[in-house]
């Protein structure tokens, strides 16, 4: 399994988006994005929290999982409910915080098998073997998404002035994430996939198939320039957001950065 990931403020004077990519143990990983709100203190404060906690508990959980004592699904519906929970005692201890949240689009792989969540607008995608284009796995909690689900004739200008508002996060009130596979406790894993989990600054229309992706994955034989590339990409053609890519994959060639790569959670 190669992975990489970047996290730049992009035109924003901080960054409220944070990343996890770990081995947590043989055959077992974890990648995450949290895109924090709140101001920037709160939000990068909340993603952080978020990104930290699901360390600490993969960390903590690695031997049930391993031995089949905690599917895959139940870990990350018990991580994001420990999550929301661990960021409502943080407000309420720290008052200057309350209104802070954060997305978080998360996945787990233990072997040839894998399960994600994902709560916000941050968002998966995977390419499978001989697939030519990325696809979207994740639903976006947002009120142009629910605007589009009820009619889909909305005009687009409607969608886009809606485009930002988030209506479910972890923020310690209790939303809840959606789980997935939807049918069953795990996906199998094909021999050749490439995940990419993001934060929306990455996304410059999310109406459409983000093309530029496709095409900077298909011409690059290792991850690492494609992730530079596809963030260049979305800062130079107007991302007015913290942009934040993580990719995994079985299926690229191993950039020698890699393999200095020590699992770790970082903000950038």
């Amino acid at each position: 399994m190669h992975f990489y990931f970047k996290s730049i403020c992009g035109r924003r004077a901080g960054n409220e988006d944070s990343c996890l990519a770990e081995k947590i143990a043989d055959n077992l990983y974890i990648f995450a994005v949290a895109d924090g709100m709140g101001g920037s203190i709160g939000g990068e404060r909340a993603s952080k929290l978020a990104v930290e906690e699901l360390h600490n508990l993969a960390m903590h959980q690695a031997n049930n999982i391993l031995l089949g004592n905690l599917p895959l699904k139940d870990f990350l519906r018990d991580s994001f409910e420990s999550i929301d929970a661990e960021i409502r005692n943080d407000w309420e201890i720290n008052p200057v915080f309350q209104g802070m949240g954060t997305t978080l689009t998360a996945v787990i792989i233990l072997e040839n098998t894998m399960a994600w969540a994902s709560i916000g607008d941050s968002r998966l995608y995977f390419s499978f073997e001989n697939e030519q284009e990325f696809q979207q796995q994740t639903k976006d909690h947002s009120l142009s998404m629910q605007l589009l689900e009820n009619d889909p004739n909305t005009p687009i200008e409607e969608l886009l002035k809606n485009d930002n508002v988030i209506t479910k996060v972890l923020n310690g009130m209790g939303d809840k994430a959606d789980y997935y596979p939807q049918d069953s406790n795990y996906l199998e894993i094909p021999n050749n996939i490439t995940g990419l989990i993001c934060s929306d600054g990455l996304i410059l229309n999310k109406f459409e198939q983000p093309s530029y992706l496709d095409q900077f994955y298909s011409s690059s034989n290792a991850i690492v320039p494609f992730v530079n590339k596809s963030i260049d990409y979305a800062f130079e053609n107007g991302s007015n957001d913290n942009i934040s890519m993580c990719v995994f994959s079985t299926a690229r060639k191993q950039n020698n950065l890699l393999s200095k790569l020590k699992a770790t959670f970082t903000k950038k």
